[in-house]
């Protein structure tokens, strides 16, 4: 099956626009119509949530990834749970919630879906599971989320940031990344985290290394 099959099938969605962000913009805001899903084509976003007032990311979606899912839902007036931001310069296919139930209505794209669905859980359960373990964590969250370019993966030094995605505290992250700069599995570079995908795969267990969930 190709990488990025769902968005494929996304881009031959009557109706569907392509839509860019700079990085920094909301796609979202919590408490908004759910008008519709996004599908990354390129870039990152940041899907969060807001506790105690205070905005704290969640997860991040890649290309191929979904956000938006709460316009898929059975309600009269469905609202965005939470926020979606675009993290790096990002481009996204837009599709409202009466064209994307229709697109529902073939097996095949049902299919594409929970595909890209249940990938998308594992692979945050599995950071999850590494809280204990941030340098692995660490390169996991690079390695399946980090923006490619000129053959590596990059991801935005921001401490806080990646404590929250990994749900560990901000000393941790800063251990775990000493430890993978000290191993040279990772380097710095104006304010980016930076790796070839080979120099971290040493970092993951050897049935998570194999399964080859980037995709």
């Amino acid at each position: 099956m190709p990488q990025n099959a769902l968005l494929e099938s996304v881009k031959r969605i009557p109706g569907a626009l392509k839509i860019r962000y700079d990085a920094g913009e909301l796609l979202f805001q919590a408490g908004a119509f759910a008008a519709g899903v996004y599908v990354v084509e390129d870039g990152l976003v940041v899907r969060g949530f807001y506790r105690e007032g205070n905005a704290t990311p969640a997860f991040l979606a890649a290309p191929g990834d979904l956000v938006g899912v709460e316009a898929w839902m059975a309600e009269p007036a469905p609202r965005y749970r939470g926020f979606a931001r675009s993290l790096t310069p990002t481009r996204v296919w837009f599709v409202s919630f009466q064209d994307w139930a229709e697109a529902l209505a073939c097996f095949e794209f049902q299919k594409l879906l929970l595909d890209r669905l249940a990938r998308a859980l594992l692979n945050r359960e599995v950071l999850r599971s590494l809280v204990g373990e941030p340098e692995r964590a660490l390169a996991w969250l690079l390695w399946h989320w980090g923006e490619p370019k000129s053959g590596r993966l990059r991801l935005p030094a921001n401490a806080s940031l990646l404590a929250s995605l990994i749900g560990c505290s901000r000393n941790a992250v800063g251990r775990a990344l000493e430890i993978l700069l000290q191993e040279g599995a990772v380097e710095l570079e104006s304010g980016w985290v930076v790796s070839f995908p080979e120099a971290l795969r040493a970092y993951f267990f050897e049935e998570v290394a194999t399964a080859s969930l980037r995709g």
